[in-house]
């Protein structure tokens, strides 16, 4: 069998680039996707009590009209919910209002004056290099006090790999720097208030988790072009062939791939030079476990309105809950009788968490936050490890990445995505699937 295009993975990117070339009539198109269904780790499942389940936290807040346009004649405009975000920080057992650094003023009198402290201490060091750490990016931008009391043990827990390896060329838009004249002269500012960041609005599909999205790009696109439960085990570079796990064997003319770049360099086999198959191995990524726990009642007063909450608590295994049930009213089987929680606990790769403590540890520590009460309330539990989380945005990546891309694009595979292009700055929804049209358009001009 042989396709004039293959496309290896069926999350959005691997979608997006299926859906460009749909688009463009070039229906000769093959995607295999390792997992029994699409949409990567942007899919959603339905459990046996009837409770909807996300691996992650997924919402839409993209500013891209094109891609919002998708959304609405995909799904349909009138099949989404509009939210406003209403997050926060559990610190010290007081919600401290999200993003921390700009609502200084809503710590206690001594937290207040150790982060004012440092922040006036960083003056002149707002010019950092991108060469430097994010451990000393953290300390030299933010402050010692806010460095101590929640950035740095919270970056340590969510990255689980040590910030002094990681570069910080990738905090753009991703981490808020607060002005220090805003925080002197403002009053403190409402909990509602929340300003700051892309996803301040944000929009979730009715029914079906944001999974549902994916499984429709899918059906438009069409199950002839998509085999599921189809993992690729070799490249054969010099034949233009993929090896997959069942052993059959699928030919190519230009292959695309969102497989992660290490798994990718592996499955090239002994055609990858030593020095790409040693950038490969700098390689570092997170895994990450996601933690549902379907529950009887109401939520607790002092959780009931929120959407999601950071804790930088070691404590505490998990570095976002998400109260998932505010999403939509069908993430439940019965919005009077139940709602339900998310937590997602990173790991890593070389320390492997079991499933079953991972349960326990969620639920004791929900017991100990006071989101639930007692255990009997739980009628459900959910479970989900990505051994893939995040890609670590570590001080050696970009070299690697260089050695790395330049030998596929060599290959004639354009790798992109989440994880194959390695970039966690570019890896929301809506960037994958927009790297994919753009790998489309440039297999079409290779063409």
């Amino acid at each position: 069998m042989k396709h004039q295009f293959v496309i290896i993975g069926a999350g959005p990117a691997g979608l997006g680039a299926a859906f460009e070339l749909k688009k463009r009539g070039l229906n000769d198109f093959l995607v295999l996707e390792a997992q029994p269904f699409v949409g990567g780790l942007s899919s959603s499942f339905v459990d046996d009590r009837g409770f909807t389940w996300d691996i992650g936290g997924h919402v839409s807040f993209s500013e891209d009209a094109g891609y919002n346009a998708l959304l609405d004649n995909v799904i349909g405009p009138d099949n989404w919910v509009y939210h406003k975000r209403n997050a926060f920080v559990f610190l010290d057992g007081a919600f401290i209002p999200f993003p921390i650094q700009n609502h200084i003023l809503a710590l206690s009198p001594g937290d207040q004056e150790k982060c004012v402290a440092g922040l006036l201490e960083r003056k002149g060091a707002l010019a950092v290099s991108g060469a430097e750490d994010f451990e000393t990016w953290i300390v030299k931008i933010l402050g010692r006090g806010l460095a101590d009391l929640f950035m740095l043990p919270y970056n340590r827990k969510i990255w689980s790999y040590p910030l002094d390896q990681m570069s910080c060329s990738w905090v753009k838009n991703r981490v808020a720097v607060p002005d220090v004249q805003e925080v002197l002269q403002k009053k403190p500012l409402p909990p509602n208030f929340q300003a700051w960041g892309g996803n301040r609005l944000f929009r979730y599909p009715k029914e079906g988790g944001f999974g549902r999205l994916w499984q429709s790009i899918a059906d438009t696109i069409g199950p002839e072009h998509i085999r599921l439960a189809s993992g690729v085990s070799e490249i054969r570079l010099r034949q233009k062939e993929l090896l997959l796990s069942s052993g059959e064997s699928v030919a190519y003319e230009r292959l695309l791939s969102t497989a992660p770049l290490d798994l990718c360099v592996n499955m090239c086999g002994s055609d990858v030079p030593q020095d790409v198959r040693g950038a490969a191995q700098e390689l570092k990524h997170t895994s990450t476990h996601v933690v549902g726990l379907g529950l009887e009642g109401v939520p607790p007063e002092a959780w009931r309105d929120k959407t999601w909450v950071y804790s930088a608590d070691p404590e505490v295994p998990f570095y976002r809950v998400t109260i998932l049930s505010n999403y939509s009213p069908a993430m439940t089987p019965d919005r009077n009788r139940f709602w339900s929680v998310m937590a997602e606990v990173s790991g890593s790769p070389d320390r492997a968490k079991d499933r079953d403590s991972v349960l326990q540890s969620v639920v004791q520590a929900c017991r100990t936050l006071g989101i639930i009460g007692s255990e009997r309330e739980i009628c459900a539990r959910w479970h989900y490890c990505a051994p893939y989380g995040y890609p670590v945005p570590t001080l050696t990546r970009d070299l690697a990445l260089t050695l790395i891309q330049r030998f596929l694009a060599a290959q004639d595979i354009i790798s992109f995505g989440r994880f194959g292009s390695w970039r966690y700055e570019e890896g929301n929804m809506d960037a994958c699937f927009n790297q994919g049209i753009r790998a489309a358009e440039q297999l079409v001009a290779r063409s």
